[in-house]
């Protein structure tokens, strides 16, 4: 995840409140809301390393010489990336 994506997540989850400096009497800023943040930031983390994996796969084809245990080892991977939780 990019400097930059990790940067637009916490603005679209960090209230508005808190970004202008204004909490008033009953900030919305818990600990349930910075868990979905990183969760989901995490999960978008994953999918990109998996998409890395499905891209190798897809230019072994593309070469025509293709090495089927290292397409399978590639697609393991993808799938043990994308079951972390």
């Amino acid at each position: 995840m990019t400097r930059d994506e990790i940067i637009r997540m916490a603005r679209e989850w960090l209230p508005k409140a808190y970004r202008d400096g204004d909490v008033g009497d009953e900030p919305k800023f818990t600990r349930h809301n910075m868990e979905v943040a990183f969760a989901a930031g995490a999960a978008a983390e994953r999918e990109a390393c998996a998409k890395v994996c499905d891209r190798k796969v897809d230019a072994e084809y593309e070469t025509g010489k293709v090495d089927h245990n290292e397409i399978a080892w590639t697609k393991l991977c993808a799938i043990d990336i994308r079951a972390r939780k």
